[in-house]
């Protein structure tokens, strides 16, 4: 009994010691920046609704859902290339990515990312989404559904090296 107990105090101790001190900074600086940092984004979304409540605020939501292949640099490049769109600041950019084949066994787990990723634009005060989608069509009828109601989805579909603003998701009938 004294073997173990020498053992213990000899070498778990100091080594507990030294595994609680390295821990406790990742541990602290995590919290620190989920607290102050989402709180500081939240407070800057906050003044930019509140300063500008007569202008759209708009964001931009990239879906890759393809297998092969990486689309925010295209969008990224046709962002820098248009009006409309250069003027949104990074912190707005939003995307959702795959990296293998989407199956009908994955879409549960999407449509979970994709309301996260919903919640997270509705708390940046977007009421103007851009949306970028690559990937299979029934994906994409489900985004939309989730989103129709939210705020006004502006759809891009890439064709020949670029992309064309499809109009909103939601057109206005006009008789």
């Amino acid at each position: 009994m004294d073997i173990m107990i020498n053992f213990i105090n000899s070498y778990l101790g100091p080594i507990s010691t030294i595994i609680g001190i390295v821990t406790f900074f990742p541990v602290l600086y995590l919290w620190w920046d989920v607290y102050f940092g989402r709180k500081k984004r939240t407070a800057i979304w906050f003044n930019q609704v509140k300063l500008s409540s007569n202008q759209k605020i708009p964001s931009i939501l990239i879906v890759d859902l393809l297998d092969k292949g990486d689309i925010r640099t295209q969008v990224e490049n046709f962002r820098n290339n248009e009006e409309s769109l250069n003027n949104i600041p990074a912190d707005r950019i939003f995307m959702v990515a795959r990296t293998k084949h989407i199956s009908p066994e994955d879409i549960a787990e999407l449509v979970v990312d994709i309301k996260s990723k919903a919640s997270e634009i509705l708390s940046a005060g977007t009421d103007t989404l851009h949306l970028f989608y690559a990937g299979p069509i029934v994906p994409s009828i489900i985004i939309g559904g989730i989103f129709s109601n939210m705020f006004t989805v502006i759809l891009y579909q890439h064709s020949q090296g670029t992309y064309v603003n499809w109009g909103p998701l939601k057109h206005i009938n006009i008789e």
